[in-house]
């Protein structure tokens, strides 16, 4: 009853109170919460039977907050004057990595403090003056008991649902695994020009940066960034290196600088500290390590913990890495290609610049390629490649490296025999070296660019180049010759065109090979640079042009363009235009005829090396060209007979051709590839025949031998008149050295009289009169000769035989 009583005045003692009705009557709206001003203090969660609790290396300051039904009503006067009672329980803890268990409760104690306001507009409250007596690891439970005005008055009626809160305390905190290595700030693309690139240790938690355990490879002109996280402990640490300076004050340009963590209330950002800390080391925490202007090369950073009494307590603990080079431009070159055929072929230099990525030139030593690979192609746009040496003759390869010498210049050997242009590419000699194998670096591209994954690439961007196996090109009309054994003149023909093809439509002319003509040969040579005697195979990248231009004296036969005959072997035509006394003509040496020997020795060249393996050094000497490979000729020919018919020819001889002896100018044009090219002298076509004179047989002689010398040849000259055709050599007037033997065995003999005829070896001709007619007092017979060969032949002659 008693109780009942009591109760009844404490109601109307609260509803005396005139902040009562703007109060809640219970807990239920009363919130309790941790300060995020002290988040920096918050080092992650604990677990405690299965239940998760925040860790603090500092007591966090609480907010008290919903008091009040109506925040427009409260007296602020009287606020300050509000007290707080509430019960604090301290439990001791053990750790193991972020578990904690219990011990054993030290201390229940409750307390009563003022309260006073963190935010009037939102009415939030802490606890003025709020201590505790916590030390190494403790669990720290806080449970409300009441708020009392001014009054000294309860101002919750219901006080069943007390608000509560709790964490642990630990002077270290959230239980780290210790890492040391590249840190990195985690970006979807490239960064800009001055952007700050170094991550901020905080970075680490909101996913914006990223950490490995490993340093990995950089590449120079680029700062390099080592982060360190580890438990902080009352030990010390200190950072040193064995390539770089760790001294600020050096002076050097390339230096290290050391970040350390925020680690106070308004801390911004990482700040810079002191190597030596306070002369005895650092404090053990979270560091980023910046290397500025490091050097291409290998590179580490270590540290040491030291205990308080300043002795170490483990080994040092070193990451190593290396600094490489951004990218080697290398310079296009040219080669006279005759230098593949020296007995000691020279060395090509290839100007090298080094860059970092600030496009600043470099001087790095052991630095070159594994791989330098020649690229060419055939007409037909087919590419070959070729593995260029060393120095010493070897093959570039990863144990056997073309390397940068001190000048700046990457050293090869070109042993490649032909003239064309080609493309180098190159890969460098693996630089960064075992990162490669420990994969601190990747393999993809030339990217300098640190990725998500930490790394850049492992290669050294190099440029391919261009290069030109350079040759001396003559392009001349070379030995012309005139018909086969006849001193400086031109037989007319003996061959209807396409006498031998002509009845299945093969030939039409041009292309149509025939004995007697003027032959004029163009012929293409490609020379070394420094010994012209070398020829060598060329690639041709455009067709050649050779136009004709050729004038003729003293032709007025009226049906000379029917009569005059062409032949090229190899040139394709364009135009031909023919009068009696002029032929012009443009031909064409098409790329396919003119890289044609190119590309075969070409494809004989790779199969001797990428199939043989053969070095090119050792059988470039083998691929010499020869003295006229890319000879093409043309020929101009006279026909001797009346008439010609591509399909029905006919070999009607003429004795007293409508044509007598004309000649080709000297001034006659031959331009190749718009290079003029003259004659230098007149050449003579001339009709030629062959007859005996008239003979008589020895008195009762029933036979006769014609000798060979009885043979007599003359041509027709400019006037008309019949010349002799001498023999043998002679400065009277044309001669022809063809054998007699042959001229007479191409005639046919036949008699009036049905003579026997018979042609010896020797060139002699047995002729013997028809038995019925050798007791004959007197005969005379008609031996006609006929013949189409070389010498016509279209006459007769007699033979008296007497008794």
């Amino acid at each position: 009853m008693r109780k009942i009583i009591l109760l009844f005045i404490t109601f109307f003692t609260l509803l005396a109170n005139d902040n009562f009705k703007n109060f809640y009557p219970d807990f239920n709206a009363v919130k309790i919460t941790f300060n995020s001003k002290y988040d920096f203090f918050k080092k992650g969660e604990g677990v405690i039977n299965n239940t998760k609790y925040p860790i603090y290396t500092k007591n966090p300051e609480l907010i008290i907050e919903s008091i009040y039904k109506n925040n427009k009503t409260f007296d602020m006067s009287k606020i300050r004057q509000y007290q707080i009672s509430y019960k604090v329980k301290l439990t001791n803890l053990t750790r193991n990595n972020n578990t904690y268990e219990k011990t054993n409760e030290i201390d229940l104690e409750s307390k009563k403090n003022l309260l006073d306001y963190i935010n009037m507009s939102k009415m939030e409250f802490f606890i003025r003056d709020f201590k505790l007596n916590t030390s190494d690891i403790m669990l720290v439970e806080i449970e409300i008991e009441n708020i009392y005005d001014n009054n000294n008055l309860a101002m919750f009626f219901n006080t069943i649902n007390k608000p509560k809160i709790a964490f642990i305390y630990d002077e270290i905190g959230e239980s780290k695994k210790l890492v040391f290595g590249s840190i990195w700030k985690i970006k979807n693309t490239e960064p800009k020009p001055g952007e700050e690139l170094r991550p901020m240790l905080s970075e680490l938690d909101s996913g914006k940066a990223a950490i490995a355990n490993e340093a990995y490879t950089r590449v120079v002109g680029d700062d390099v960034y080592i982060g360190l996280i580890q438990t902080a402990t009352k030990n010390k640490i200190k950072f040193f290196s064995n390539t770089d300076s760790v001294n600020h004050s050096s002076g050097q340009s390339n230096k290290i600088i050391i970040y350390k963590k925020c680690d106070f209330s308004g801390c911004l950002k990482d700040y810079v500290v002191n190597p030596d800390g306070d002369g005895n080391g650092l404090p053990t925490g979270d560091y980023v390590i910046e290397f500025i202007n490091t050097t291409v090369g290998k590179h580490d950073i270590c540290y040491q913990e030291i205990n308080a009494q300043g002795r170490t307590r483990s080994m040092p603990v070193c990451r190593a890495f290396m600094i490489r080079p951004s990218a080697i431009k290398l310079e296009d070159i040219e080669v006279n290609v005759d230098d593949s055929f020296q007995a000691n072929i020279p060395t090509s230099k290839i100007k090298a610049t080094i860059y970092d990525t600030q496009n600043r030139i470099l001087k790095v030593n052991n630095l070159g390629v594994k791989l330098a690979k020649l690229k060419v192609l055939n007409s037909f746009g087919t590419e070959y490649e070729f593995d260029l040496e060393n120095i010493n003759f070897n093959k570039v390869s990863k144990i056997n490296p073309a390397m940068i010498n001190s000048l700046g210049e990457l050293e090869l050997k070109i042993a490649y025999p032909f003239s064309n242009q080609g493309k180098i590419t190159f890969k460098e000699n693996d630089f960064v070296g075992s990162d490669i194998a420990n994969g601190k670096c990747h393999l993809n591209g030339y990217s300098d660019v640190v990725n998500s994954h930490g790394k850049i690439s492992c290669n050294i961007r190099i440029n391919e180049i261009n290069i030109d196996f350079k040759s001396n090109t003559t392009k001349a009309l070379e030995d012309i010759k005139t018909s086969n054994n006849l001193s400086d003149a031109v037989l007319f023909s003996d061959e209807v065109i396409g006498q031998s093809e002509a009845d299945l439509g093969k030939c039409v002319g041009l292309n149509c090979d025939f004995t007697h003509s003027l032959e004029l040969p163009v012929v293409i040579k490609n020379h070394g640079i420094n010994d012209s005697s070398k020829l060598v195979y060329k690639y041709f990248p455009n067709d050649i042009n050779i136009e004709f231009d050729l004038g003729f004296l003293d032709n007025n036969d009226i049906n000379a363009a029917k009569r005059y005959r062409i032949y090229s072997n190899k040139l394709k035509e364009k135009s031909i235009n023919i009068s009696n006394q002029n032929i012009k003509m443009n031909f064409v040496a098409t790329k396919s005829v003119l890289n044609r020997a190119y590309d075969s020795k070409l494809d004989e060249l790779n199969k001797s090396v990428n199939i043989t393996h053969n070095k090119l050094s050792n059988i470039a000497k083998n691929y010499l060209a020869k003295e006229k490979d890319l000879e093409f000729i043309t020929k101009i020919g006279y026909t001797k007979f009346y008439e010609t018919n591509n399909y029905s020819p006919t070999n009607k001889a003429v004795s007293n051709p409508m044509a007598n002896e004309f000649s080709i100018d000297k001034t006659s044009e031959i331009k190749i590839d718009g290079v003029s090219n003259l004659l230098n002298q007149d050449y003579s076509f001339i009709f030629a025949n062959a007859s005996y004179k008239d003979l008589k047989a020895p008195k009762n002689a029933k036979y006769i031998k014609l000798q060979a010398k009885d043979l007599n040849m003359h041509y027709v000259d400019k006037t008309g008149k019949l010349k002799e055709l001498y023999n043998t050599k002679s400065s009277l007037g044309h001669y022809y050295l063809e054998s007699l033997v042959n001229i007479i065995n191409a005639i046919t003999f036949k008699s009036d009289y049905n003579s026997r005829i018979d042609k010896l070896s020797n060139g002699e001709v047995l002729i013997e009169l028809d038995k019925n007619k050798q007791n004959n007092e007197y005969v005379k017979d008609l031996i006609r000769t006929y013949s189409t060969n070389v010498i016509s032949s279209n006459s007769s002659f007699s033979i008296e035989f007497r008794n």
